[in-house]
């Protein structure tokens, strides 16, 4: 009767186990970001063929802010920090 009683506990665990697994994988596949080139590439092949430019487009001006901003975010500290010293 234990024996039974531990098999069906370490069933439930492992049951437990596998699904928080799979809850896990399928969150981490949501979170791409706009930095990701997996998720550029994927985006980019299922547009249709006449949005890829716009799309190539955008994606050029994303770079370009992102560039910008770390940019001023090194000046910026650069500027915090001599003003401290």
């Amino acid at each position: 009767m234990r024996v039974v009683i531990i098999v069906v506990i370490i069933a439930i665990i492992i049951l437990a186990l596998v699904i928080n697994g799979l809850k896990s994988s399928e969150t981490e596949e949501e979170n791409y970001g706009l930095d990701d080139n997996q998720y550029r590439e994927y985006v980019y092949k299922s547009v249709p063929k006449d949005f890829k430019p716009y799309l190539q487009q955008i994606l050029n001006a994303v770079d370009e802010i992102k560039e910008m901003e770390r940019r001023n975010s090194s000046e910026l500290n650069q500027a915090s920090y001599n003003a401290m010293v």
